[in-house]
């Protein structure tokens, strides 16, 4: 046995720390989203959650639909994700408009830049980065860093109405080589749809 060196000292109460961290965040999160998660609920459920913008003053009308929250491992950390769909109508031609609006929250260290999507069948999407935000925690003079990206999928309506009764999952790709998968089911995709007609 030997006494630790100062570095790895340093090392393990900064490892200690993240880890209390992450507990304290999956605690918080799970509070608000594990106990009642939305992605099992029937579609009239789903449907009645979504919130319709409406205004005179807009060209578009917005529906925008409950947050799932989810999380996922990655050895001895941990990202905590979140989605909703997104819609919108134009109120001359009647078109619609989609996007999967993703959250991720993750503490391995840097920003990931998450710049592509992919559909499982190769498809490509066009991400829009809508925003990125870090949290930093200081104690014993030293700082860790966690970090949420927030982005935009764009899909078309008709590769969201054929996911009505499959459900579909999308890879979310990072400069950094990250990868991060989210998976709509069925019935939330149906109560999404059902909203829209309303």
């Amino acid at each position: 046995d030997r006494w630790a060196t100062k570095g790895e000292y340093r090392m393990f109460s900064l490892m200690n720390h993240m880890r209390r961290w992450t507990a304290f965040v999956i605690v918080l999160l799970c509070g608000t989203g594990c106990a009642t998660n939305i992605a099992i609920k029937p579609p009239s459920e789903i449907a009645a959650q979504v919130e319709v913008k409406d205004s005179s003053f807009d060209q578009r009308i917005t529906y925008t639909g409950p947050e799932v929250f989810e999380s996922k491992s990655r050895g001895l950390l941990t990202d905590h994700q979140r989605y909703r769909l997104r819609a919108w109508t134009d109120r001359k031609s009647g078109s619609f408009s989609y996007q999967l609006y993703a959250k991720v929250w993750y503490n391995t260290g840097g920003w990931r830049h998450y710049r592509s999507a992919s559909f499982e069948d190769g498809k490509q999407a066009e991400v829009v980065r809508i925003s990125a935000e870090p949290s930093c925690m200081s104690r014993g003079g030293y700082t860790s860093c966690s970090y949420e990206e927030v982005v935009g999928v764009s899909m078309p309506h008709d590769f969201v109405s054929s996911k009505a009764t499959s459900g579909f999952t999308v890879r979310i790709n990072s400069q950094g080589g990250y990868e991060s998968f989210f998976t709509v089911p069925p019935n939330y995709i149906q109560g999404f749809l059902d909203s829209l007609s309303r």
